[in-house]
């Protein structure tokens, strides 16, 4: 007979607080998901961005030049002060909505380009902000996104499939603006050749692809607001080949030249996100509605074994593991106070880019990220039985974190198991702690634990060894039972412990009350004479369970067990005792568990 306990996983719920962006900057956050303090040289401002607008004489509006390789035009802003060169050019990718295709102009105040002019001229924003205090040019350009089926200003898989229209490859037409500005527009100012990147949302998602791209041509990437998802530098993972934007398993047959793995790693990148992002770029939806980057089921489908449900519990904590594994540098960041807007996020964009430009070390910069297992986990209160097996196993909703090769259970008793399972027995009664430590091939530990209390029969501890008797006997045989009692608790047990035929008491000196100090030890026999041919249920619960046949064709030849009663016992018919020799069996009555779930098993005696 088994019983099984099960228990469900919840997430932690961090209290959310509404902010202002003023009050915001006040309060910035420096720490991961939980109590985390500041790394070393990271940015200790409590400021941001200014209120305010750039002054129009310092922006420019291009118009589309299919001559210099781009469709579409730009805006570009330089800053009050131009810091020393080399200067590096600011790249952000403007945002856009389904339908809207005019990218008007200065005179022509369309959505698109209205859009993209806020980008470049309002100081809330970071990529503005970064550029005034960096002394550095800033571009966005103005693509459209004709539906919801091609994310453009995402560059995802479709935008890069599409084919003799003005739309293709607009990852090299952001490439040709760029190099018209400097060339063209910049021309007096001692350009750097490699570009720095930011966006947030949208333009986070083309600001990271864009790294992989052509990681060649940047100096340093920072994205926010991705939902935890980016694009892992590996063509496959576990039994997943990832196809872009997921990895880059098929980037040559897409782009014509083979991901470089080399120069990848020596873009420096910075993935942020923040707890209370909401903003989810890989929504859990049907297949056939998702628009753009997931439009593809079997490339959605692998998204969603990758990268996990939650963003900050699974995703970006994966994906900075998947980086480790292809052996590719990279900074990850949660904010916990940090909703869409990266406002919080400012003064760490500003240190790293700015560290970037003077080549300085970024590794500061990030944190390691929680593993997606080591969540809060939700346990109902059990009290084991004193002699009972409790079986461990980690499960769970969420698949196995990437890298996780190491279980390790241990008992503060001095016991402990290796592996995803393990089953440890409570001989005595009292309270144990038992904890499972999670490893990954990268060193990354994760504990969960929990207590119990192991408690006995009427607060003794009562463990019962069963010798039974043979399942067979004749018509008029006593079946003689015979149960050795032990208090392993710590304190007076009392137990009335009652002979069941069929489920029905027999009642007179088959019922017998115990009471044991600790450690006594008691052989309590009960003995029932059968008249009547048939299989009958005999117990005495809790400790024994067992079916037994009445057989007439039985003859008085055939030798009945042996028993260790007394030849004096009332009921033996001839001589001999209706036991068998023998056997212990420990009736184990139980359960526990630990880690990501567990499952309790209670094991009643051997039926023989």
């Amino acid at each position: 007979m088994t019983t099984a306990y099960y228990f469900s996983m919840s997430i932690r719920s961090m209290g959310h607080r509404e902010y202002t962006r003023r009050a915001a900057l006040q309060s910035i956050g420096f720490g991961a998901i939980g109590s985390m303090a500041a790394s070393p040289g990271m940015a200790q401002e409590n400021s941001g961005p200014p209120d305010g607008h750039r002054p129009t004489d310092r922006l420019q509006f291009v118009e589309a030049d299919p001559d210099s390789g781009f469709n579409f035009p730009y805006w570009l802003a330089t800053p009050e002060s131009v810091r020393s060169p080399p200067v590096p050019l600011l790249v952000t990718m403007n945002s856009a909505h389904p339908g809207q295709t005019n990218p008007g102009g200065p005179d022509e105040p369309t959505p698109l380009s209205k859009r993209a002019r806020s980008q470049i001229t309002s100081f809330d924003q970071v990529g503005v902000w970064a550029s005034e205090q960096l002394g550095v040019p800033q571009l966005v350009p103005v693509f459209p996104m004709p539906n919801s089926t091609h994310r453009i200003t995402q560059i995802d898989r479709e935008s890069m499939l599409i084919e003799g229209t003005d739309l293709e490859r607009v990852d090299r037409q952001l490439l040709r603006m760029t190099e018209h500005a400097r060339q063209e527009i910049l021309a007096d100012t001692e350009m750097h050749d490699q570009l720095l990147l930011w966006g947030n949302s949208s333009a986070g998602v083309a600001a990271e692809h864009m790294a992989v791209l052509h990681p060649g041509e940047i100096m340093a990437s920072a994205v926010s607001g991705t939902g935890g998802v980016v694009t892992l530098p590996l063509e496959t993972l576990d039994s997943h080949t990832l196809k872009y934007p997921i990895g880059v398993a098929d980037l040559e047959a897409i782009t014509g030249s083979p991901f470089d793995t080399e120069a990848f790693d020596a873009v420096n990148k910075f993935y942020i996100l923040g707890a209370h992002d909401t903003h989810n770029l890989l929504k859990f939806q049907v297949p056939g509605e998702l628009p753009g980057v997931w439009a593809d089921p079997a490339v959605y489908e692998t998204a969603k074994a990758v990268y996990g449900r939650h963003m900050a519990e699974d995703r970006l904590p994966r994906c900075q593991i998947a980086f480790e594994k292809a052996g590719v540098s990279a900074q990850f960041r949660i904010y916990p106070e940090m909703t869409h807007d990266p406002e919080l996020a400012g003064p760490d964009v500003l240190e790293f880019l700015r560290r970037s430009i003077a080549g300085e070390e970024v590794s500061g910069m990030g944190q390691r990220l929680r593993l997606p297992f080591d969540r809060t986990v939700a346990l109902e209160s059990v009290e084991p039985m004193v002699g009972d097996q409790l079986d461990f196993a980690v499960s769970g909703e969420y698949p196995p974190p990437v890298g996780l090769v190491k279980y390790t259970w241990a008992v503060d008793d001095g016991r402990s198991a290796s592996g995803p399972e393990a089953a440890f027995r409570f001989e005595r009664a009292g309270d144990y702690d038992v904890t499972l430590t999670m490893e990954t091939a990268h060193g990354q530990v994760a504990d969960r634990g929990m207590s119990l209390m192991a408690r006995g029969d009427a607060f003794g501890a009562y463990q019962y060894e069963v010798a039974p008797p043979r399942p067979e006997i004749l018509i008029g045989q006593s079946v003689l039972i015979e149960i050795t009692v032990t208090n392993v608790g710590a304190v007076t047990g009392d137990r009335r412990l009652e002979l069941h035929v069929d489920g029905e008491r027999t009642g007179g000196a088959d019922s017998r009350g115990i009471v044991l100090d600790p450690g006594g030890s008691q052989r309590i026999p009960f003995a029932h004479r059968f008249l009547e041919t048939g299989t009958y249920e005999v117990s005495v619960p809790p400790a024994y369970e067992q079916t037994i046949q009445v057989d007439p064709r039985q003859t008085q030849s055939a030798k009945p067990p042996s028993s260790t009663a007394s030849s004096d016992d009332p009921l033996q018919t001839d001589g001999r005792s209706a036991q068998t020799p023998g056997f212990g069996l420990l009736a184990a009555l139980a359960g526990i568990g630990v880690g990501v779930g567990y499952r309790l098993v209670r094991d009643s005696s051997d039926s023989g």
